[in-house]
């Protein structure tokens, strides 16, 4: 399957981060996710795809409620409950921190992932 479905953008306030500071104060993250799927098999009918509007749903609650310290932990975290209760078989996530050292950097991690 090459077919993809992106939902990229999502901007999401949560506790992440190792700093004191970081801890006391929700500061915006960025998700990107890529999720593959086969349109051949859709035959226009939602029930036979991923529904892109519960996914994003799912992932702004469930990001803007972690508290962890590591990007790299929630995108993980993220990956895992998304291909259990979307039944995905693949899928790549980025988070992105922007401003981690006060200008206009960013910090991001990316991952993939493949059910077994």
């Amino acid at each position: 399957m090459k077919d993809r479905i992106l939902i990229e953008g999502i901007r999401i306030n949560c506790l992440i981060g190792i700093n004191p500071n970081e801890r006391e104060i929700k500061q915006e993250i960025i998700i990107n996710i890529s999720i593959e799927t086969a349109f051949s098999k859709i035959n226009d009918n939602i029930k036979n795809t991923i529904n892109y509007s519960s996914v994003y749903k799912f992932v702004k609650k469930f990001v803007s409620e972690s508290k962890y310290f590591l990007i790299e932990t929630l995108g993980d975290e993220l990956a895992k409950q998304l291909m259990i209760k979307f039944n995905i078989n693949k899928l790549d996530i980025e988070v992105i921190k922007p401003s981690v050292f006060n200008e206009n950097e960013i910090v991001s991690i990316k991952l993939s992932r493949t059910s077994k």
